[in-house]
């Protein structure tokens, strides 16, 4: 107890009270500053106004009115400063924790030094020796630390302030048990005019702004309006902004475009702060990409934010912020070591909103300015909200149940409100979305089964129907485009919820740099863009931003500006949303189909695969990269083994890996298919490619042959053991500006280009699409892999006999994955292979279509009664893939994907009981030979000396099976075949056996349409004489082919065969490595031809050097294994006729040339199912998209009507319209 020291006339009052006070409170203009940094920071903000204490502990409550009589009784203006200065911050260092205040100058706390002696001596207390007089403004643990020194450095940046000394206050504790907040407040009692001495009013407004409990959780779901900031140019200064709601609500403007960007830029967390990155990431902001209206930053800090409003560019194009520049006089610091700000090119008004933990709050910014027309109520929306949002991180039962809170908290504020505003959220919602890293963290025990069903109702939360997630409506529709070099590269690796990710360690330099190993170091979508259902806009088009630039840290490293990529969605209004047109009521409606618990999760389907060898290894994937680079090198003439260059000038040319390796769905087992895009023609980059490729022997490099395929020529390599389809197209501006290019949209100006050039860039047009626009590849791979498999299995896959390829899967799978993934729920891999065989179990292939409806908005497609499989892809031309599919095939297709839905329904159903051991079909197989009382057998035999031979006569024969289905669904309608995708052999060959001749066939499984129904034993009998019929024309048109069939080397035969008959069959070994090759369409032909969609160059030399035909005769003199030399005509050409003319020249000629009547000529061609068929040449079509297109490598021949005479002619090389072949030019017609 204190005892008095003056005389005894002196007042002595009770013992001090720690429930008053005797304060100087600074003017509340200050308080903006100085509170924001409170709040956060002191214990003592919601109980304490700022103050300096002059004594505390002060007199008992019961005794203020005496204190202030004595108070009165000094001669206060002579005793107290007469301004109070603040020139400095400093800390109270003890072991329970320091106490950061800002320090007044000397000459101040002298005055209020010699104050407080008096006022205790009036009040007969004793004399305090040590006074340091302070305002308080937090609090931290370690004086030593970093957070410590941070917060120091921001007290200062309130410094210096002063004021003019006016009033002295009494402050009393709040002890009444009706206390609305139990905070036990200080409140005003007693208010002492320094110069009058007497006692005046005044009123201070109670902060609620954060109260926490015992947890240091924020207790108030109320936001508090903050003071916004504008940027005026005249004075070049940030002023906080006065909203005139009157001048603005006039001044309101309606857009019909918003871009909203957010970018996390990293707070530095050491101290002192490396401000390397500043300058990079300023860059970022300012560059094309990142150009936006709104801008969310989250992590800004006191040393980011001044250089950013600092910078003329900056200011300009964002003049309004939700806080203005901490070193700026009258401003302060931002209240936190990681901040949200809200950078605007519209004034803005904005509150804080707190949520669960201390430092954890959304910036609401509201744009009373900007608002939208609305189409559907045909007036203008409220206007726009948007929430800056930086949720708790951590992947732990604690941090996930805050997050929980925090996503509610923030979604309950905006319902209540906000209803019906136009609404957007952005920021760093930190919500682990990799599957992987949540499986680690719950086998190590960090995350417990709750704590994973409390994530699971985040994604939830965050996947309602009120809000729609921006990059995944932009990405299913339009594509993003941000990832796609990365994805190209690093889709095998990824997991479940790693698409999109803005937070990539395994790319991003600083995130890696930061993390380190382990499951952080996976992919995570960490920033998002929300909308509401309010908001006229569509999100039409989204991108990431600051992946170009590189900074340069403190420790020399290069590093990117952020370890979070930045994302930014343009809206706009009158987006499209669906199809229109007749197509759309041609789609099924897809609907989800859960799988059960049974089926497993995503490793569980990893497993199944891998089991079956439809994973390839690392080791796979390292020898087909190392293959492509090969092959790139060889076709670009950089032959490492010699130094320099030999003066060829560098030929543009682009190498793009399509098909199943390019898009990431390969197997070990699979062909590698790359398209080459280039400067230059087709035969000059044909005959530069051989000569490359051949001199290229010694580096792993073969040519297996040249082909003409569909869509051209194509070159069959082998390349380190990896077989390779290499196609070439000619398209100067796409390979110049690849490949950007590849992003434009499908109507842009780049892609008005000739038929035939589209046709070759459909399939990279395709994937890069695919790449873009499918919302997670990595569930999309698995599933399409597991379909394969299936499929394989149960002997449904093989495109050349008209079922599934790799091409049908994806059209199928890719609309099944993206209407999931627009679900207000996690959809798992498992559930998306289950609503597959779900959503075809019952489709109405006769009537209904496939399609990608978030692709095709505006199709106008005809569907002829040739087309039973409509899967229309996505790029034009030929948008139908399944042409070669049959009714028959159709019905096989949709018989086993009922039987497996069948099959899922079951409960304990798993996929290893639905696919086969390792994948080989067997008990597919099985059931095929067992489920057929006959079968038509089409036996294949070969016996020749030319492998090359073999291989095409056995390729023509299998692509004309599907001929067989097609004529037994027109002549024989009661029969229902099935052919199965693979040719049998009787036994495997013995050596003996193997070197002499093969001997294979293809089965047909022959069952009635109508299994139910009594047949006459006339309608058999028709039957049969029908099928024998249609074989008998078959055999006929096979063998009289000299193309393909010689009689001397081959022979085959259509026959009905009894079950018994191929009881024994088994599935030739060799038969499913090469399933994958290339479909019908492709024949072997010399290196001499050029295909009709060449150029002609007469005066360039013969593709094959006299060096290059030594390499090849040392080659076979070594007896290194090639194939034959396709066979050409043995009629001797005459000498100076120059190279055959192809079918497009002399068609050209014949339609153009004045001199002839084109109506007296005929098109021979061969009908893929008919054989050998004519039309004038009048009624044949060019076009593509036309449906009755045929491609002109199927022209056989043209012959004049009036005389029959043939005028050329592929097979025997004739030419009277060039004089080019075997024979000269007719005089009539040359």
């Amino acid at each position: 107890m204190e005892t008095a020291t003056g005389s005894d006339s002196t007042p002595q009052l009770s013992a001090p009270s720690h429930d008053t006070a005797l304060c100087i409170i600074p003017p509340q203009r200050l308080w903006s500053a100085i509170n924001r940094l409170r709040s956060l920071n002191d214990k003592a903000y919601a109980k304490w106004p700022p103050h300096i204490n002059l004594v505390y502990p002060f007199v008992h409550p019961d005794l203020v009115a005496d204190a202030a009589d004595i108070l009165q009784q000094l001669d206060l203006p002579s005793v107290l400063p007469h301004q109070i200065a603040i020139t400095d911050a400093d800390a109270f260092v003890s072991d329970r924790y320091n106490t950061l205040y800002l320090k007044p100058d000397t000459a101040t706390s002298a005055h209020l030094h010699g104050f407080v002696k008096k006022m205790r001596s009036a009040l007969g207390w004793q004399t305090q020796t040590g006074y340091n007089p302070h305002l308080t403004v937090g609090q931290s643990e370690d004086a030593d630390s970093d957070t410590h020194k941070f917060l120091l450095h921001k007290a200062r940046l309130l410094t210096p302030i002063s004021w003019d000394t006016a009033q002295l206050a009494i402050m009393v504790r709040d002890t009444t048990l009706d206390a609305t907040d139990g905070l036990r407040r200080m409140k005003l009692s007693k208010c002492v005019d320094i110069d009058s001495k007497s006692l005046v009013n005044v009123t201070f407004p109670q902060d609620e702004l954060l109260t926490l409990d015992k947890n240091d959780h924020s207790q108030s779901s109320k936001a508090y309006a903050q003071p916004a900031y504008h940027f005026d140019t005249d004075a070049t200064t940030w002023k906080a902004f006065d909203f005139d709601m009157k001048v603005q609500y006039q001044s309101k403007s309606v857009l019909s475009n918003l871009i909203v960007a957010s970018y996390n830029v990293l707070s530095e967390f050491q101290w002192p702060p490396d401000t390397s990155r500043n300058a990079t990431l300023l860059s970022n902001l300012l560059s094309r990409r990142a150009d936006a209206d709104i801008l969310v930053l989250q992590e800004v800090s006191d040393h980011f934010l001044p250089e950013l409003l600092s910078n003329g560019k900056f200011c300009a194009k964002y003049p309004y912020s939700t806080h203005g520049p901490p070193d700026q006089p009258t401003v302060g610091p931002l209240p936190s070591l990681l901040n949200i700000v809200i950078l605007s090119k519209f004034p803005l008004q904005w509150e804080y909103l707190p949520l669960q933990r201390r430092h954890k709050g959304s910036a609401i910014a509201t744009f009373p300015t900007v608002t939208f027309h609305d189409v559907l109520s045909d007036c203008n929306a409220k206007p726009l909200v948007v929430a800056g949002c930086h949720f708790s991180q951590g992947l732990t039962d604690g941090a996930l149940s805050s997050k929980k809170v925090e996503v509610l908290r923030l979604q309950r504020h905006l319902a209540e409100q906000y209803g019906g505003y136009p609404c957007i959220i952005a920021g760093d919602f930190n919500v682990t979305t990799s599957s992987y890293a949540i499986d680690m963290s719950q086998r190590s025990g960090a995350l417990s089964a709750n704590g994973r069903q409390c994530l699971s109702d985040i994604h939830d939360m965050l996947s309602t129907s009120e809000f729609e997630d921006v990059w995944l409506t932009t990405k299913i529709a339009a594509g993003e485009s941000s990832e796609l070099s990365q994805t190209k590269e690093a889709v095998m690796d990824l997991y479940e919820g790693e698409q999109g990710a803005t937070f990539n360690p395994l790319e991003n330099k600083l995130a890696e740099k930061l993390v380190g190993g382990g499951a952080d170091k996976r992919p995570q979508r960490y920033d998002r863009i929300l909308c509401s259902a309010q908001l006229p806009l569509r999100p039409v088009a989204f991108n990431m931003f600051g992946k170009e630039l590189m900074a340069e840290i403190a420790d020399g490293s290069q590093v990117h500006a952020s370890d979070h990529w930045g994302i930014r969605c343009l809206f706009t209004e009158n987006a499209q949303t669906g199809v229109s047109g007749g197509i759309l009521d041609r789609l099924k409606p897809i609907v989800l189909t859960e799988a059960p618990p049974s089926l497993g999760g995503f490793e569980d389907l990893k497993q199944s695969l891998l089991s079956h060898d439809y994973l390839p290894t690392e080791q796979d994937e390292a020898v087909r990269k190392q293959a492509i680079s090969l092959l790139e090198s060889v076709l670009l003439g950089n032959d490492q083994s010699k130094p320099g260059h030999d003066g060829r000038t560098p030929v543009g040319l682009v190498l793009v890996p399509v098909g199943s390796f390019g898009l990431g769905v390969w197997m070990s087992s699979s062909d590698v298919d790359c398209l080459c895009i280039g400067t230059i023609s087709s035969k000059t980059f044909f005959r530069m490619a051989l000569q490359r490729l051949r001199k290229a022997t010694d580096r792993g490099v073969r040519v297996l042959r040249k082909v003409l395929a569909n869509t051209g020529t194509m070159l069959e390599l082998q390349i380190l053991g990896i077989k390779f389809d290499l196609q070439y197209c000619a398209a100067t501006s796409i390979a110049e500006k690849f490949p950007n290019v590849m992003n434009l949209p499908s109507g842009h100006p780049e892609f008005a280009l000739p038929v035939q050039t589209l046709a070759k860039l459909k399939p990279a047009r395709d994937m890069y699409y695919l790449f873009r626009s499918i919302p997670d590849l990595a569930k999309f791979r698995v599933a399409f892999l597991l379909i394969k498999a299936w499929a394989n299995s149960r002997g449904i896959y093989g495109a050349r006999f008209g079922l599934l390829g790799g091409i049908h899967i994806t059209v199928l799978l890719v609309p099944i994955c993206k209407q999931l993934a627009t679900l207000s729920k996690s959809i798992s891999t498992t559930d998306i292979l289950t609503t597959f065989f779900s959503h075809y179990s019952d489709f109405d292939w006769e009537s209904q279509v496939v399609l990608d409806p978030f692709f095709h908005k505006e199709l106008r497609y005809h569907r002829t009664s040739r087309e039973p499989f409509c899967l229309l892809g996505w790029h034009a031309p030929a948008l139908n893939t399944a042409m070669t599919a049959s009714t028959p095939t159709v019905k096989t297709i949709a018989t086993e994907i009922s039987r497996t839905n069948a099959l899922l329904a079951q409960p304990g159903a798993t996929w290893d009981s639905i696919l086969d051991p390792a994948g080989t079909g067997f008990s597919g197989i099985r059931d095929f030979l067992q489920s057929f009382k006959s079968y038509v057998k089409i036996d294949a035999r070969f016996w020749g000396s030319s492998p090359s031979s073999g291989r095409k006569f056995l390729g023509w024969l299998e692509s004309r099976c599907v001929a067989v289905l097609v004529d037994m669904n027109r002549k024989a309608p009661a029969l229902l075949p099935r052919l199965w995708p693979g040719r049998f052999i009787e036994a495997p060959a013995s050596d003996d056996t193997a070197d002499s001749e093969y001997q294979g066939f293809y089965l047909i499984g022959l069952a009635w349409n109508n299994d139910g129904s009594d047949r006459a034993k006339d309608d058999m009998k028709a039957t049969k004489m029908s099928l024998d019929g249609l074989l008998r024309d078959f055999e006929n048109r096979m063998r009289s082919d000299p193309r393909y069939y010689d009689a001397a080397s081959a022979w085959m035969a259509a026959s009905v065969v009894n079950s018994n008959d191929v009881s024994a069959a088994t599935l030739d070994p060799g038969y499913l490595d090469s399933i994958d090759a290339a479909g019908a369409g492709s024949e072997d032909f010399d290196d001499e031809d050029d295909s009709e969609d060449e150029e002609l160059d007469e005066d360039q030399p013969s593709p094959d050097s006299d060096e290059e035909s030594n390499a090849r005769s040392k080659s076979r003199r070594g007896g290194t294994s090639r194939p034959a030399k396709l066979n050409v005509p043995t009629s001797a050409k005459p000498e100076g006729m120059g190279k055959f003319r192809p079918a497009s020249d002399v068609l050209s000629r014949l339609r153009w040339d004045r001199a002839i009547d084109a109506a007296d000529f005929i098109v021979g061609f061969e009908d893929r199912f008919a054989g050998a068929q004519e039309k004038a040449l009048a009624q044949w079509k060019t076009e593509q998209t036309d449906e009755e297109f045929i491609p002109q490598h199927r022209i056989l021949y043209f012959k004049r009507r009036s005389d029959g005479r043939v005028v050329w002619e592929r097979k025997s090389r004739i030419d009277r319209i060039f004089g080019s072949g075997v024979v000269p030019a007719d005089s009539t017609l040359s």
